[in-house]
């Protein structure tokens, strides 16, 4: 997850391509995706992921950075941490509940498109994604290529729990440089791209450190993760409801 813009970075759609995906994936589809999840450490260290706790530094073009902590536990529980000027705020969602914490207190419901959009979120995940390679539910088709900078890149088209994403990948390395997706704001329903850069390996799994968001085609936000840490220990009631 990077698409914090609760906003996590990214980042959390549907595919720029807008076309109903095809019904099962295709054979160069599951090759790619397979070459996909052998770089960023295998099948079954992604599958070996139940949780993840990271931390953010996210940038906003007019400058200002703010700094995030989110804990994920698959397949649909979210903790956000913010530090404002003004305090700490923190967001939840699960499939029952989704509230924030406003800097001085108080308990608010979020509104159901940014519950939505925050389980969509998860799901675009990368880990959580690469987990399905072999799920017959989630569907990878490939085909032809786009540019990115100078790169020829291939295009695989991802759709697995309600969501819809396209990867485009650096055929060299397997990577995925760009993202492209369909999500919603506080302005409502964009077109976001992710330029996906920095890749790091943490305890075998290689994700990017480095995430650019745009937003119809406009720089949103850049994203750092300062911080990853795999299956951490996760107290449930990271994700209860406080009282007011």
């Amino acid at each position: 997850v990077t698409n914090i813009d609760i906003a996590i970075p990214p980042p959390p759609g549907q595919p720029q391509a807008a076309a109903e995906p095809p019904p099962t994936s295709n054979p160069e589809g599951k090759a790619l995706a397979a070459k996909v999840v052998q770089a960023m450490g295998g099948l079954a260290r992604l599958q070996a992921v139940k949780a993840l706790r990271a931390e953010f530094n996210e940038q906003e073009p007019e400058g200002g950075g703010t700094n995030v902590e989110v804990t994920i536990q698959f397949p649909d529980q979210m903790h956000v941490g913010i530090a404002t000027p003004q305090g700490p705020m923190t967001i939840v969602v699960t499939p029952t509940a989704g509230f924030m914490v406003p800097p001085g207190g108080g308990v608010q419901n979020l509104p159901d498109s940014a519950k939505a959009e925050s389980l969509q979120q998860i799901h675009r995940d990368l880990v959580y994604v690469g987990q399905h390679l072999d799920d017959p539910s989630f569907i990878f088709s490939s085909g032809g290529t786009e540019k990115v900078g100078g790169l020829d890149a291939q295009v695989l088209d991802v759709s697995g729990s309600g969501s819809q994403i396209r990867w485009l990948i650096d055929p060299a390395t397997g990577r995925i440089v760009r993202e492209k997706y369909q999500a919603n704001g506080p302005s409502g329903p964009f077109e976001g791209e992710t330029d996906l850069e920095d890749w790091k390996d943490t305890n075998g799994i290689t994700l990017p450190a480095l995430h650019k968001n745009r937003q119809n085609g406009k720089l949103a936000s850049t994203v750092e993760t300062t911080k990853l840490e795999f299956n951490p220990t996760v107290d449930p009631k990271l994700f209860e409801r406080p009282a007011n």
